[in-house]
């Protein structure tokens, strides 16, 4: 009987409460973003919105597709791109490129979450699998709470900018962790 790899698992799920972050960020720094790029409230809501606009429209499809290509593959993929619009987001002017940005970081964001709950599945054992979907369940409110606690920090440190860098940061970081982790896993369709 297979037994479960609870450090994989474990680390897909903090792959998805980093992901998270990107929702976190935007809460805890929108009021100095406004001021920064002077926003109207109707753009500062697509700064807030453009992640559940993106899951509505692409989440299916991009679950399709992560089972043709591979699902780390996948997972690693979004969360390279979420670090690219995290970074692309620290240097915008506008809010025409915040707004880009923030698709990057979305689409990326959307990537990595379709793929990241197949690759907890495989690690874990079927007497354990409930368990582990369900510690999955919670990646999102985790994720966003943490960045809640967090983020306020590391903007009285070095601005809104400086926190769209750490979580691009924290992004690549555990992106290596994840194919560290897995990269030895059983194999699966594309990687």
């Amino acid at each position: 009987m297979q037994s479960s790899h609870w450090l994989r698992i474990w680390i897909a799920f903090f792959a998805g409460c980093i992901g998270a972050f990107q929702i976190g960020k935007t809460f805890a720094s929108l009021t100095l973003i406004i001021e920064d790029l002077s926003l109207s409230l109707v753009q500062a809501g697509l700064v807030l919105s453009l992640f559940s606009l993106i899951a509505a429209f692409a989440g299916a499809g991009f679950g399709l597709l992560s089972d043709r290509v591979g699902h780390l593959r996948m997972a690693l993929t979004g969360l390279a791109l979420s670090a690219a619009g995290s970074f692309a987001g620290a240097v915008v002017s506008s809010i025409e490129w915040l707004l880009l940005s923030r698709l990057l970081e979305g689409f990326g964001f959307i990537l990595a979450i379709v793929a990241l709950p197949s690759l907890i599945s495989r690690s874990a054992s079927d007497r354990d699998r409930p368990l582990a979907m369900g510690l999955w369940g919670a990646f999102m409110p985790a994720g966003i709470g943490l960045s809640m606690v967090i983020t306020p920090m590391l903007v009285d440190w070095h601005g809104w900018r400086g926190l769209w860098n750490d979580v691009g940061v924290m992004l690549l970081i555990w992106s290596a962790v994840l194919y560290l982790g897995f990269r030895r896993s059983a194999p699966q369709p594309g990687l």
